[in-house]
Formats: structure tokens, C-alpha cells, sequence
């Protein structure tokens, strides 16, 4: 940093011309603001009191910011002390002249001062880039023992630099530096390059860039560039492709509307969805196998318009497959409800054929059982024991038949008629059942307490307890038997479980009392129909549960069923049927 310092003072004809009044305000603010040079009015203190468009536009500060500040604030760190010994220097000689010269004769007397310091602009924000400034700064004692300091500086350049060897190293320094930031750019900027390239390298969406090479005929697309994926979508490889017109990489293309429409994309640069379109494939092994693309055009500079476009052919298939399937649906859908219609006709028509053939075949069976009594009370006593047996044999046979007509329509009818659900106390319903089967007073039955709530249609339930029930006491070996119904959640259903002490079944006929018809003993030595099984059976699996026994002969029976906690699914229900 250089300094000079000069003293001298103004007469009073000076003063009088540089203050004169026919000089107007507005003439020295035109001058101020019009000046190239940087300038600025400081107070005793060193704070601004105006400075020009110059020194914000060089130092990055304007008036407001410079309210609170000093000029020496601004300037390089190592230049601080010399700048503020430089002003202060100034004041002093101001107030030295002003003692000696100013009092004598009159005039105001000003110093001035030479020096250079670097400063940096504060918009640009870069530390590292400091400009030395040439300074020259005056100090004016006004009346009244008024200060003021006017300065004025220029950016030194070239041979200006107090030191053109270290200027020069500086800018060596810079340019080194700046060399180091361009190359660091160009790196990262190659850096990126490279990572779109290998996106684009790999991405599953083929990409072509055309260049419209004249503006007027939109059959002068050439193709500058392209991906592996669109080679592969349209079977031909990069390098046979480049540098081709459209009319020769496509030529079934020109006859279309795609031409006008990518020239329209460069001429107004509005991409443009251009929906699905419809490619035949030239590999031989696919024998002009047609496929489908999804295609959108969008604008690119120099006249190209970039086209990315998507195999969409397997989803367009799936699409296909599944409205064909759709379709056979609502085929099956059809015939299936015009199955069930014609099943609801011919279940109305088995219900009817089963009301009539039981009410005609038990029409002639009343009548033999009513014919065998009158003949016995015709015969009276004259009736000898054997027939009299025999007719006793007859009615029990008539009452029997009567019963297998009975359970064939009430297995008939199973699942086929819709009882409403309701909530059902299986408690209340097993008292309801004991107390219309009246067991013998000897046996027991025992109900274990907390019996579920459930919603069921109560008339099926009814039937699967009461055959159940009454079976195990009528197979029963004794008369003092004992018969337990208890229940256990399971899952989505309940279990309940009717376990008896009688004789039990042998495992070899474990299936065999589910078939319609079947005993195990004679019927002659214990009445049976052989359907309460089948009919226990039927329903349960209606309602979508299961049956199962477990006996050992000598050990009892148990048989256990699952019941839905609620209505179960009834399509579900009409499979098992």
C-alpha cells in the first residue's frame, strides 16, 4: 500500500467560488452521480454519508447498507490498519493547518492523502477475488469545525499495481485456479454424461432422436441417435440404423400421419402422446408377428423431436386373454343360472313327485293295516294265536313301510327347503328335545353347562340333536344308560359332541350306519328305518360341517359334528350337496 500526503488551503475568494450559491445543489449531485469514478462523502468518524452509483456497483454496497459502516470495513483484512492510519493521518494534518493557516488569513484549509488498498465486491461473494483500488481522499474543514472527507478511487490495472510481479503471480495463481474449476465442471459434467448415457444404455424403453433436416418436408427425418432397446423392439442394431431417413428404417411409416405429427412436435416444440400403435415384426423367426407400442413424441433442439416408445404387447395380450376369459364367464354365468333355474324346476317337480308317491303308497298301506284289524275284530276270539300273531306281524311291517316313506321325503327334502336362521339357545333346544323323546326314567342325560348362542336354522339342529339322541338310547344295552352332550369352540365353527356307555359299533361298520337303509341288527329285533344316520349325516354336511364317530364295541359311542357359528356361505353349502 503507497501513500502521499499534501497540505494547502483555499482563500477566501476560492471557498467563495466553491460554495458559491449560484452553483446549485442539483448541478453537484448531477456531477456526484455522473461521475465514473467511485466516490463517497465520509464524517470525522470514517461512516459514509453518500456515495455514488459507481462505488455500489463496484463494492457491492448501496446507501443503505453503508449507514453503519466505515470505509475501512471494507477493505482487505491486511490492508485495515494502513487504510484507517491513512484517514487518520488526514484529520490530523486537517486539524494542524487549521491552527496555523486558516485562523490567520481565513481560508479553509484541506489535505489530502494518496494511498492504495484491494477491496472486494460483497454482491459477487468471493473472498478469494480481491481488486486493488487507487484512493485519493480529501479532507475539508467547513465552518462551524465541520469535517468532511471526499473520496475518490479508481481500479487499478495493469502497470498500476504497486507490485507488478506479485500481480502477475495473482493472476498466474487465478488462472490456475480458474483452470482447476473448468476442468473440475468438465469432469463432473462428463461424470453425468456418462451416467445418462448408461440409463439410457439400459433403460427398457427404446428411444430413437430424429432431426427434421428440412423444415418443409417432413419426410427428411434422419436418425441421429437410438438405444439397444429399440433395436431390439424393432430388430434392427444401432449401428445399421444411424444416419438413415425414416422412409428407409420405416418405410410404412411415411404412408401415416406419424411424419406430420413429429414435424409438428419440432415446429411448435408441444410433445405429443401418440397413443398405441401397431409395429409388425421383420425377424425371421416371428414371420411378421405384429406388435404394439406405447409412443410419445416430445421437442429436442436443433429441429429433433425424441421418440420413446414401450413394448406394450404382452399387456395388450394379457388384455385380450382376460376380456376372452370375461367373456367365457359371463358364458358359464349364463348356463349356470340357467342350470339353477332349470334345477329350482325340477326340485319343484321332485317335491311334488315325493308329496304324491308318499300320499298314494300310503294310501293302499292305511288300507291293509285298516283291513287286517277289521279282520281280526270280525274273527274275534275265534281267531287262532299263530294268525293272530301273523296280523300283528302285518301292521308292524304297514307301520314300517309308513316310516321308510316318511324318512326317504324327509331326505329328499334335505337342503333343498330354506328354513329362516334364528338365534338359537342350544341349551333350551336340547330341554325342548328330552322332553319330547320322554327317555326311560332310569337313564341319564347329561348337558355340561355354558352351551352356545348361535345363529342356525333351529329346525335342522333340532333333527341332527333328536336322532343323535334318540338312537343312543334306543341301541342302548341297559336301561340305566348314560348319555353326555357337551360343545367346544372350534375355529369358525362349534363342535358338539354326543358320547354314550352303550354297547358301542364295531370300526368295520363305522361307514356302513351313514348309508340310507342300513342297521345293524335285524328289524325284526328292533324296529329301525336305517335313515336317521343318513338324514344326520346329509345335513350337517349342508350346513358345512362334518360328522365323525368314535367307538370300540364294549366302550360306547361318540359322535361328534361341527356347526357354523353363523349362516354359512349357501354357494359353498350347494357344492357339498
Amino acid at each position: 500500500m503507497s501513500r502521499s500526503v499534501s497540505v494547502s488551503s483555499l482563500p477566501d475568494s476560492a471557498s467563495d467560488s466553491f460554495f458559491n450559491a449560484d452553483l446549485s445543489t442539483a448541478d453537484l449531485a448531477f456531477f456526484f452521480t455522473l461521475s465514473a469514478d467511485v466516490m463517497c462523502i465520509l464524517d470525522s468518524n470514517g461512516h459514509c454519508l453518500r456515495i455514488n452509483p459507481a462505488f455500489e456497483q463496484l463494492l457491492g454496497y448501496s446507501s443503505l447498507a453503508m449507514r453503519d459502516r466505515t470505509l475501512t470495513s471494507l477493505a482487505h483484512p491486511d490492508d485495515r490498519v494502513a487504510t484507517q492510519t491513512a484517514i487518520d493521518q488526514l484529520l490530523l494534518g486537517s486539524a494542524e493547518s487549521a491552527g496555523s493557516e486558516s485562523s490567520a488569513d481565513g481560508a479553509i484549509a484541506h489535505v489530502s492523502n494518496h494511498f492504495t488498498n484491494r477491496f472486494t465486491n460483497r454482491l459477487i461473494g468471493a473472498d478469494d477475488q480481491w481488486h486493488p483500488l487507487d484512493w485519493t481522499i480529501s479532507v475539508v474543514s467547513l465552518p462551524a469545525d465541520a469535517q468532511r472527507l471526499y473520496c475518490v478511487a479508481r481500479k487499478m490495472i495493469g502497470t498500476q499495481s504497486a507490485n507488478p510481479l506479485a500481480t502477475a503471480q495473482e493472476r498466474y495463481v487465478e488462472l490456475l485456479e480458474t483452470e482447476r474449476q473448468t476442468n473440475s465442471r468438465a469432469e463432473k459434467l462428463k461424470a453425468e454424461a456418462q451416467l445418462y448415457a448408461n440409463a439410457v444404455r439400459n433403460m427398457q424403453v427404446g428411444l430413437h432422436i430424429w432431426q427434421l433436416k428440412d423444415l418443409d418436408d417432413v419426410n427428411s427425418f434422419e436418425l441421429i441417435a437410438t438405444n439397444p432397446a429399440a433395436g431390439e423392439f424393432v430388430s434392427m442394431s444401432m449401428e445399421g440404423t444411424i444416419g438413415k431417413t425414416l422412409a428407409e428404417i420405416f418405410p410404412a411409416l411415411v404412408e401415416t400421419d406419424i411424419p406430420q405429427t413429429y414435424a409438428n412436435v419440432v415446429r411448435t416444440g408441444e410433445p405429443c402422446d401418440l397413443g398405441e400403435v401397431p409395429y409388425a415384426d421383420a425377424r425371421p423367426d416371428k414371420h411378421g408377428e405384429q406388435r404394439f407400442f406405447a409412443v410419445k413424441a416430445f421437442p429436442l433442439a436443433n429441429r429433433c423431436v425424441g421418440v420413446a416408445f414401450e413394448n406394450i404387447t404382452a399387456s395388450k395380450q394379457a388384455a385380450r386373454d382376460l376380456q376372452r376369459y370375461t367373456d367365457d364367464l359371463l358364458t358359464v354365468n349364463q348356463l349356470l343360472t340357467d342350470a339353477m333355474s332349470m334345477l329350482e324346476q325340477r326340485n319343484q317337480e321332485l317335491d311334488q313327485f315325493a308329496y304324491v308317491t308318499s300320499h298314494d303308497l300310503k294310501a293302499p298301506l292305511r288300507a291293509i293295516a285298516n283291513l287286517a284289524t277289521w279282520i281280526e275284530e270280525d274273527l274275534g276270539s275265534s281267531l287262532p294265536p299263530e294268525n293272530a300273531e301273523q296280523f300283528e306281524l302285518l301292521k308292524n311291517r304297514v307301520h314300517r313301510m309308513e316310516g321308510l316313506i316318511n324318512g326317504l321325503l324327509e331326505y329328499s327334502r334335505i337342503g333343498r327347503i330354506e328354513h329362516s336362521y334364528e338365534r338359537v339357545d342350544t341349551k333350551e333346544l336340547l330341554d325342548d328335545i328330552l322332553d319330547s323323546l320322554s327317555p326311560p326314567s332310569a337313564f341319564t342325560i347329561e348337558i355340561t353347562p355354558d352351551m352356545p348362542l348361535l345363529k342356525a336354522q333351529k329346525l335342522l339342529l333340532s333333527q341332527v340333536f333328536s336322532n343323535l339322541i334318540s338312537n343312543a338310547i334306543k341301541h342302548h344295552d341297559r336301561a340305566d344308560g348314560r348319555v353326555n352332550i357337551s360343545a367346544c369352540e372350534q375355529g369358525k365353527f362349534y363342535e358338539f359332541c354326543v358320547a354314550d356307555d352303550g354297547p358301542g359299533i364295531d370300526p368295520d361298520y363305522h361307514q356302513k350306519i351313514f348309508a340310507i337303509f342300513q342297521t345293524l341288527q335285524s328289524r325284526d329285533d328292533l324296529e329301525s328305518t336305517g335313515i336317521g344316520l343318513s338324514i344326520v349325516q346329509k345335513v350337517v354336511r349342508a350346513e358345512g360341517g362334518e360328522i365323525t364317530l368314535r367307538s370300540q364295541v364294549g366302550e360306547g359311542s361318540e359322535f361328534r359334528f361341527t356347526w357354523p357359528k353363523s349362516p354359512p356361505d349357501r354357494d359353498a353349502a350347494s357344492a357339498v350337496r
